[in-house]
């Protein structure tokens, strides 16, 4: 860079000492938004959903013998999926005002409406939603059996699409286009 150039810069860096006008502070307030496995993300909240069915479809379809030992690890990987969603794990960016007990879980107990017995922990609450998802998706994987496949992956797409909308927030999530 020239001395132009670095006069440049540092004549925007002393401009922002005295202004409210800091690109660099715009920079940090946008850097979570792009950020890898940012929770405020679409995709990122859609992937953990379809790696975690897949996951547990795969296991199921190897355990055929042991459907409680398939089940209950079913319900230990909802258990780390409930914990990125509460901004516990460390690999996800949290939505700070979101990704938290008290906020999310409270979403979900008013618009998913889970069991009672669910209801005691935050953790909980995400965890029933997250193998209600599942349980969803072991019944349309039956359900979509003799579709073609372009129409079998179009309702998975939209099951994985209704429960992303849920568990970011979305007021829209269980309205269909």
């Amino acid at each position: 860079m020239t001395s132009a150039g670095n006069a440049n810069v540092n004549s925007m860096a002393a401009k922002n000492e005295n202004n409210q006008n800091d690109s660099a502070g715009m920079v940090a307030a946008l850097a979570p938004t792009i950020a890898e496995n940012y929770l405020g993300d679409p995709k990122v909240v859609e992937w953990l959903l379809r790696n975690y069915s897949n996951q547990c479809i795969q296991r199921r379809s190897q355990m055929r013998d042991d459907r409680m030992g398939s089940a209950q690890l079913d319900v230990d990987d909802a258990k780390k999926v409930a914990d990125i969603l509460l901004g516990k794990n460390e690999n996800f960016k949290p939505i700070e005002s979101w990704n938290k007990s008290g906020v999310i879980d409270r979403w979900l107990v008013d618009e998913f409406h889970p069991p009672k017995e669910m209801m005691g922990s935050p953790e909980s609450v995400v965890e029933c939603v997250i193998v209600t998802f599942l349980m969803h998706m072991y019944d349309l994987l039956v359900a979509i059996e003799d579709l073609p496949d372009d129409d079998a992956q179009m309702s998975v797409d939209a099951l994985v699409q209704q429960f992303t909308w849920l568990l970011m927030g979305s007021p829209e999530w269980n309205k269909s286009e």
